[in-house]
């Protein structure tokens, strides 16, 4: 990754998520649908993040001058972790 970041993530997942982190692992292709979930499972949380991310395509970039510090600290850490793995 090179330059400056300057727009918040896309998704931000909490610890306070507890259905979310519970049940986005658990998630199961169905066997005859490959594109699509298997719904006797619990897909509520993928379907909210599912309906979320087919809404606008961009979101609206931040300048780094306006951003809340918990968002460029947050950013501050994906770049770190991002140049770990070669990103």
């Amino acid at each position: 990754m090179h330059g400056t970041v300057t727009r918040q993530p896309v998704l931000k997942v909490f610890r306070n998520c507890v259905n979310f982190i519970r049940t986005i692992p658990n998630l199961v292709h169905d066997k005859n649908k490959v594109e699509d979930l298997d719904t006797d499972g619990e897909d509520h949380a993928a379907d909210a993040l599912r309906y979320h991310f087919s809404g606008a395509v961009d979101a609206p970039s931040t300048p780094a001058s306006e951003m809340s510090d918990e968002d460029a600290a947050f950013l501050a850490q994906a770049r770190k972790e991002g140049n770990k793995r070669g990103e």
